[in-house]
């Protein structure tokens, strides 16, 4: 099942391996289509990036198994990794609807592009080739004519940054003048923002970038695939790991005063 656009769901799921899936959460809440939702950060094994597939796949399907359990009729994978990896498996798994957050991108970049499309992803994402895979498929439905490329640029550095609170460093923006370079050597007209933590980065990293490229952040495009909903707008916040570091990161990022329950569930691995 894949149609959230039912009025009749009041309560969806929302998931990240930290906190890179509350930029979709924050869009969520500021479309104000009353859903209620929980956000369940797996703290305890992020960065799924630098994971092994079979992991992240348990690790999703028990986020997954939870979060169903819990009353949410919809799920939504604010995780490029999860997307690209875990989502087949989930429709086996969970009898709810799901969306992930790569076919959104893919179907933008597609639209917008004029030649050359670069993805920055996580590790495990820019290796699945799932991006470009679906771009060159959507670009195929609207007929595009040119020859289109599609750079997938794996990025094992970009999460810890966000994770860790270290974008205004000189270390974050040695990182990000390498992949702004990587951009530029590829000509991109288009840049998708390939992990739902990058969106964060952008305060540094876009004035190194050439004033004409387009970006395709996911999180802006998910509300629109919901349909109004008579919830009660409210959120409850789950992490694997401990509280308190992503309630002041959580905070930050969705401009609420967030409060998050530790939960841990069956399925755990070594920290990255």
């Amino acid at each position: 099942m894949t149609n959230l656009q039912d009025s009749a769901i009041t309560k969806l799921g929302v998931f990240d391996s930290g906190v890179g899936g509350l930029t979709v959460l924050k869009e969520l809440l500021k479309s104000r289509s009353g859903h209620e939702y929980i956000y369940f950060g797996d703290t305890a094994h992020v960065p799924y990036g630098s994971r092994k597939a079979d992991e992240v796949v348990a690790l999703v399907t028990d986020i997954a198994q939870y979060l169903v359990a819990e009353g949410c009729q919809g799920l939504i994978l604010a995780c490029n990794t999860s997307s690209a990896l875990a989502i087949s498996a989930l429709r086996a798994t969970v009898d709810v609807p799901l969306i992930g957050v790569i076919g959104t991108a893919a179907r933008e970049a597609a639209k917008l592009t004029r030649g050359s499309v670069a993805v920055l992803a996580n590790p495990l994402t820019a290796a699945s080739g799932v991006y470009k895979a679906q771009i060159l498929n959507e670009a195929r439905h609207l007929d595009k004519e040119f020859q289109l490329e599609v750079h997938e640029i794996g990025c094992p550095d970009l999460v810890p940054i966000v994770e860790n609170e270290e974008l205004y460093t000189d270390h974050a923006a040695e990182i990000l003048s390498g992949y702004a370079k990587k951009l530029a050597d590829c000509n991109a007209d288009t840049l998708v923002l390939g992990c739902t933590h990058y969106p964060l980065l952008l305060p540094v990293l876009r004035p190194m970038l050439r004033e004409d490229i387009q970006i395709v952040n996911p999180a802006d495009l998910i509300p629109g695939y919901l349909a109004p909903s008579s919830g009660a707008g409210k959120v409850e916040y789950k992490v694997s790991g401990e509280p308190e570091p992503f309630e002041k990161a959580a905070s930050n990022i969705v401009g609420l005063e967030v409060r998050a329950e530790q939960v841990i569930l069956g399925k755990t691995f070594e920290t990255c």
